[in-house]
Parts: structure tokens; C-alpha cells; sequence
């Protein structure tokens, strides 16, 4: 019997010896607060779309009725897309490459 426990604490010594490290608590919560943030930006962004094609849809028979109203429905929405214009996180950027080959 005391060969097996002398076997099995030898092994969860070199067990815990070969483990990777944990990463630091900050970093674990730097990475949540980094994922919540993405995903409420992109929900953000999907609000804005849907009440954006609310909008443009909505304001077709005043368009119709009277067209001076035009700069009058655009005015917000451009706004709107200003404070909400962001890159999408999965796409492609050139930040910091030459474009010259």
C-alpha cells in the first residue's frame, strides 16, 4: 500500500511540476470585461440597424406626402450612424500596413 501512495504522490508531483502556470485573476477579468464589451457593441449595432430600417420605413409616406421632410428624416439617422460607426470585430483592417508593395 505504501508503494502505490508513494506512486500516485510521485505522479501529482510531476503532474503539478508540468502544468502550465494559471493565467492572473486581472487578466481573467481584463478578457470578460473585453468579451462583454464586444458583445454589447454588436448588439449596440443591431439595435441600430433594426430601428434605423424602422425609420427609413416609416418615413417613406412622409417622403411621399411632402419631400422638403427629407433632410429633416436623414438629419437623425446620419447622427445616429456617426455615434454608432465602428468597425465590425471580425473584419479585415489595414491599420498599420503599407499598401505600397
Amino acid at each position: 500500500m505504501d508503494d502505490l501512495q508513494a506512486l500516485f504522490e510521485a505522479d501529482a508531483q510531476r503532474l503539478r511540476a508540468n502544468a502550465p502556470t494559471p493565467p492572473p485573476a486581472w487578466r481573467i477579468v481584463q478578457a470578460a470585461r473585453a468579451n462583454a464589451a464586444r458583445r454589447m457593441a454588436s448588439r449596440m449595432r443591431w439595435v441600430w440597424r433594426i430601428a434605423a430600417l424602422v425609420v427609413v420605413v416609416g418615413a417613406i409616406p412622409l417622403v411621399l406626402h411632402d419631400p422638403r421632410v427629407l433632410p429633416g428624416l436623414v438629419l437623425p439617422l446620419l447622427l445616429g450612424a456617426l455615434a454608432c460607426w465602428r468597425d465590425e470585430p471580425g473584419a479585415p483592417t489595414n491599420r498599420g500596413q503599407s499598401t505600397i508593395s
